[in-house]
């Protein structure tokens, strides 16, 4: 696989999707730093220069239906969490529909962007941005946290990279119990919590039971006891009394 370094970038995503055709796939792009990175709902992700993992892989996903490209997302946030564990961090979920969680605290977001034909992915831009050795956070950012503050040492964003560069590649390549795992992983699932309804502005305590084929959210409203599905940028979390 073609690794290619970059010192600074506007977005490592936007840079792969301009050289998709340049080089075979898979093939990744790493930055030490981005002057407009990306998250989920056009939000930005900030990071400090040279103190975190910031990469996109670009893989060939054209087994994947467009009907069926949420288990893509899945098998990164999965692929995320594998590796971590290897490296001895434990406590970890994935808030949905992907951010990857230490307790209530975000150590790692995710941005993919799924190249389309007529009823297939051709190809997968994976933005990664890994919190790794920054320890001091703008006041914005309302629960950062980073594997240094986890365990209060350093570790090598280039292992890093190459660890879950390969794990993403090979699960995405082979596995078939991959909703199981994404559920146990699910954060907040099973228990009573508050949540916000965006669209109605208003809050209300669910359980989430679990996740549909096509990505939404499933919540059991503890005072209706209906069912409510959620896509993307329409339900927000509580944590702390701060909606993220």
């Amino acid at each position: 696989m073609k690794h290619i370094y970059i010192a600074k970038t506007s977005s490592t995503n936007e840079w792969a999707k301009l050289h998709l055709s340049d080089y075979p796939l898979p093939f990744s792009v790493q930055t030490d730093f981005q002057t407009a990175g990306k998250g989920q709902m056009k939000k930005t992700w900030c990071s400090n220069q040279g103190e975190n993992l910031l990469f996109s892989l670009v893989s060939d996903t054209s087994k994947f239906t467009v009907e069926n490209q949420f288990t893509i997302s899945k098998i990164v946030a999965v692929s995320i969490i594998e590796v971590l564990e290897r490296f001895n961090i434990e406590q970890l979920s994935i808030k949905w529909p992907n951010d990857i969680y230490y307790k209530n605290r975000k150590i790692a977001g995710i941005l993919i962007e799924n190249i389309l034909s007529t009823d297939c992915i051709k190809a997968s831009v994976i933005g990664i941005g890994l919190n790794v050795l920054q320890t001091v956070f703008p006041e914005e950012i309302p629960n950062p946290v980073s594997l240094s503050q986890i365990k209060e040492k350093a570790y090598s964003i280039a292992e890093l990279k190459e660890n879950i560069s390969e794990q993403i590649i090979h699960n995405l390549k082979a596995f078939e119990t991959i909703d199981e795992i994404y559920l146990n992983y699910l954060f907040r699932k099973g228990e009573i919590h508050t949540f916000v309804n965006k669209k109605q502005k208003s809050r209300f305590q669910g359980t989430i039971q679990g996740v549909a084929k096509d990505g939404a959210l499933e919540i059991k409203n503890t005072i209706t006891q209906q069912i409510e599905r959620f896509t993307t940028g329409e339900i927000s979390f509580v944590i702390n009394n701060i909606q993220l």
